[in-house]
């Protein structure tokens, strides 16, 4: 599993850029308004973004998801709750994919699923990233305000 993290002043938290070696697929998570950087990152590793997500509706920073999603044509994978606000749907972006706890997705050779957070906000979502091939074994864990890895 390739990751690199970006940290900027205008995010409090880090974001990150996981790809597949494999398979040369990427998933960016929480991406900020500089989404230059996630491109040059993506295009130095030899991977493709081709997967957008946001662990809760971000409303203390300015996100690039939206940017991202329109440089990229990616998904973007939201927790269900920020659906039920309407607040993505006013965005023109080429696809929005409402997720909850259990759900999941593969990048490459790489699963991601849903965790339901419980960190103050009714929309937060952990992804936990694990090998398709060994599901017991996880290689990270991204809650937005931290991550936690093995």
């Amino acid at each position: 599993m390739y990751v690199q993290a970006f940290n900027t002043l205008d995010h409090h938290h880090p974001s990150y850029l996981i790809g597949c070696p494999v398979s040369g697929e990427a998933l960016v998570i929480d991406p900020t308004s500089d989404i230059a950087q996630y491109l040059r990152a993506a295009r130095r590793a030899g991977l493709t973004i081709n997967h957008i997500a946001e662990t809760r509706t971000q409303r203390d920073y300015l996100s690039g998801t939206w940017a991202l999603a329109d440089a990229t044509d990616a998904p973007v994978y939201l927790p269900d709750n920020a659906l039920l606000e309407g607040s993505a749907l006013s965005f023109d972006t080429p696809l929005v994919i409402g997720v909850r706890d259990g759900d999941s997705w593969l990048i490459g050779q790489l699963r991601v699923r849903v965790l339901e957070t419980l960190q103050g906000d009714p929309d937060h979502i952990s992804l936990l990233v694990t090998d398709s091939e060994d599901a017991d074994r996880p290689l990270g864990v991204f809650s937005g305000a931290l991550m936690l890895t093995d």
